[in-house]
């Protein structure tokens, strides 16, 4: 039963990783490669929310795919 839970967990972390890491790096791409007004001002403020609304769902997802991995190898 370990083993299949660990899978389910790595599952869900890899998921997690992948979804809010590109989602960042969409917000990002998009900061960098569209002309504002502002300036440094207003990038450094989003790339602050960036962190904050991804960086969470980002340590969750590693959270879950090491504990997925320390249950799949127990023995």
């Amino acid at each position: 039963m370990r083993p299949l839970l660990g899978g389910l967990l790595l599952a869900a972390g890899i998921m997690i990783c992948l979804t809010s890491g590109l989602c960042s790096a969409w917000f990002v791409g998009m900061l960098l490669f569209e002309p504002n007004q502002n300036g440094a001002q207003n990038a450094l403020g989003t790339i602050g929310l960036v962190t904050v609304f991804g960086g969470v769902p980002f340590g969750l997802g590693v959270l879950l795919f090491a504990l997925g991995r320390r249950l799949t190898r127990e023995e």
